[in-house]
């Protein structure tokens, strides 16, 4: 019982109709699928917080909100994305990625959130309007459910990054 869509794919040798599955939707917009965090990926993040999802609160056919809190914030960025422990925010995921499970949120669960920001006010994936107050997910976000061994290895990596970050991981210009 797969419902897919059709898409038209134009080439040298005329048009041909291709059937998509959502599998393979889901599998073009699921770029993210890291289990750990190591040191080079959080020096490539500008920010990366440690967040509770409290629940689902409202959606639409682009985007769907989640209630979050800070339970810590490793890495922050400079300007309006700055979050202290205890505050709550929302969490924007795409309705569509929600359908394929990318990424993977449960209330009541806790999640490691890292994530570039966008100073250029417009991102492919988010649109250059954001959905409102709070973080929208992008392409490149990175959520991991939280496992509690890693609070030490965490730790480690906020406290190397003032050195190993700069000199050894440079952020690439696009």
């Amino acid at each position: 019982n797969d419902v897919g869509y059709q898409y038209e794919d134009s080439s040298a040798y005329g048009s041909y109709n291709h059937y998509a599955s959502p599998a393979d939707e889901c599998a073009r917009e699921c770029t993210s699928t890291s289990k750990r965090v190591q040191m080079e990926k959080y020096c490539s993040m500008d920010y990366v917080y440690l967040m509770t999802v409290i629940g689902k609160d409202k959606s639409d056919e682009r985007w769907t909100r989640f209630r979050i809190e800070i339970d810590k914030r490793y890495k922050s960025p400079k300007g309006n994305l700055k979050f202290r422990r205890g505050q709550l925010t929302y969490l924007w995921v795409k309705t569509k990625n929600l359908k394929c499970r990318c990424p993977k949120i449960r209330p009541n669960k806790s999640y490691l959130l890292l994530d570039e920001v966008n100073y250029g006010g417009s991102d492919g994936d988010v649109g250059s309007r954001t959905p409102g107050e709070g973080l929208p997910v992008k392409r490149k976000t990175l959520i991991i459910e939280w496992k509690k061994e890693w609070r030490r290895r965490m730790k480690r990596f906020k406290r190397r990054s003032k050195k190993t970050c700069r000199k050894t991981y440079k952020k690439k210009k696009v």
